[in-house]
């Protein structure tokens, strides 16, 4: 489990003024499914995101997971942009005590990456970056996987890493604006809304309160 107590979070848009996206907010996510986190534009779901992983510090309360959690996919901040995608794989091999070749070939299969893999990962189209990034993922061993904004995933792509997540018997949190995912994919569900979350033990009892703009 993950757990959230007492959490608030105000962000500092440059050239806008502050928004608090979280006031005092307790609640506690399940790490063996498929977890949802629904919400509007703008309404924290990747800040929510960012708390969970460590990324991001809440102003007041806490965030507790005593497990391993992979860097958030889809969200265009692990990879180092001037690095090669091969030293990209052998990077994160070696910080899980892998075997750099065997994750590099694992790659290959997953993306057929070919001479990609000498290349500056900046230099890669957007398609490309997030393939890579979710076919890393989904080789490195963690205890729940982290996915950022699933509604801009092609469904095969999306649907590759949760079954690698499954496989491994692991859970999945992601986010979406898009309740149809949270009917297909979910096995439980929070909403973020007025400033706070709520928790659903099952996705169709979130979709069922979700306001008009997310239907």
């Amino acid at each position: 489990m993950i757990f959230l107590r007492s959490v608030s979070k105000t962000v500092f848009p440059k050239h806008e003024t502050p928004k608090q996206l979280f006031r005092p907010t307790s609640v506690a996510l399940p790490t063996d499914c498929r977890v949802a986190i629904l919400g509007g534009h703008q309404e924290g779901k990747t800040t929510l995101l960012r708390l969970l992983a460590g990324f991001d510090h809440p102003d007041t309360g806490e965030v507790t997971a005593n497990l391993k959690l992979s860097p958030i996919a889809n969200s265009r901040s692990f990879f180092h942009i001037s690095l090669t995608v091969a030293e990209n794989a052998r990077l994160f091999a070696r910080s899980m005590g892998l075997d750099a070749d065997y994750v590099l070939k694992a790659l290959d299969t997953l993306c057929r990456i070919g001479s990609d893999v000498g290349k500056q990962f900046g230099s890669l189209n957007g398609q490309q970056r997030k393939l890579l990034e979710i076919a890393l993922l989904s080789i490195l061993p963690y205890d729940c996987y982290l996915l950022d904004d699933a509604s801009r995933l092609p469904k095969p792509l999306l649907e590759r890493y949760f079954d690698a997540a499954e496989r491994r018997g692991a859970g999945m949190i992601f986010t979406t604006a898009t309740p149809r995912q949270v009917y297909e994919y979910a096995d439980y569900a929070v909403v973020i809304r007025d400033r706070t979350v709520q928790a659903f033990r099952h996705a169709d009892e979130a979709l069922e309160s979700v306001s008009d703009e997310l239907r």
